[in-house]
């Protein structure tokens, strides 16, 4: 705790590049006390993180979260808990990173395509100014040539006059050198579905996994309501639904009951559509289970709060 409150203190580069690497080697301590204290730790550093740099957009599905993919089988239950209960926080920071450089790579587009402007009009300027220099020298060589004078060649006046640019107001700086110049643009739309393909795997292996319990389960309906934003409509019903209602075919009614509590907080996100072909005959089966009568009470009032929810909410 002591390294991460001072890390905080730090800027977001010395935290990411070094306190995260130290952080994640810590994974491996024989003690779980240990391991799960360095997996809060690192979330909620790079949570902390206000931007990540254009060159550090792969960091999540090609790093962190490879880094953690012994977690869903490690030995303790403490550990295995405590990842259910950060992937959600961990997939926020990165769908929040994304997004910023995806806002960062348009203001520099934008920037970029202004001072191209401007150039191309210092440009033409220029090569005016050559165009008319070069008529004056061939005007001054005529009339030297006739008076038996010398005169430098209009071409060299014209190199010297635009001040190593060409008569045309072409940039002769080198490719090579324009393209280091570039910003670095980071596609949205690619890192975001590789980023969603790892936390994908990660909620597969904790809710299907040999080591899944059912603790694990209830951490991840406590934040469903942050998968849902991450994962968005599509993978909400392809990925994310599918996987949380085998918790309804569990054994123990305190895991069903959390299904239902935490499924009018992912309800909204899933649209209409699937509400009336998946989920709503999937919940009206269980109701028809045999089952003491406060269980079922309890099911039907999550279940009046997720239809409710999920019907005021536009389609």
């Amino acid at each position: 705790m002591l390294l991460f409150r001072s890390a905080l203190l730090c800027d977001g580069e010395v935290r990411l590049q070094t306190v995260v690497p130290y952080l994640l080697t810590q994974l491996s301590d024989p003690n779980a006390g240990v391991r799960s204290l360095a997996l809060r730790c690192t979330v909620q550093l790079m949570a902390s993180l206000p931007k990540l740099p254009p060159a550090d957009a792969k960091v999540y599905h090609d790093y962190l979260l490879p880094s953690l993919s012994l977690l869903p089988n490690d030995s303790e239950e403490l550990v295995r808990v405590g990842y259910a209960l950060a992937v959600a926080h961990l997939a926020a920071a990165a769908h929040e990173h994304l997004l910023g450089m995806q806002f960062s790579s348009g203001q520099q587009q934008q920037y970029s395509g202004s001072s191209n402007g401007v150039r191309t009009n210092a440009d033409t300027a220029a090569g005016s100014a050559a165009v008319s220099r070069v008529g004056s020298s061939r005007q001054l060589r005529q009339a030297g040539s006739s008076a038996g004078g010398t005169c430098g060649t209009a071409a060299d006046d014209a190199s010297t006059a635009v001040g190593g640019r060409t008569s045309a107001g072409i940039d002769s700086t080198p490719v090579a050198v324009q393209l280091q110049q570039q910003p670095l643009l980071v596609r949205y739309d690619a890192e975001m579905a590789a980023v969603r393909s790892a936390v994908e795997k990660v909620v597969l292996d904790l809710v299907t996994g040999t080591r899944s319990s059912a603790d694990i389960k209830r951490g991840l309906l406590s934040h469903t309501h942050q998968l849902g934003l991450f994962f968005g409509r599509k993978d909400i019903n392809n990925v994310l639904l599918p996987l949380l209602i085998t918790c309804l075919n569990a054994g123990e009614w305190q895991l069903r009951g959390s299904f239902f509590g935490a499924i009018a907080a992912v309800g909204p996100h899933t649209g209409r559509d699937s509400l009336d072909v998946f989920l709503l005959p999937c919940l009206e089966q269980v109701m028809m289970q045999p089952g003491c009568r406060t269980t079922y009470v309890f099911v039907v009032c999550k279940l009046h709060r997720h239809t409710g929810c999920v019907h005021t909410y536009p389609p």
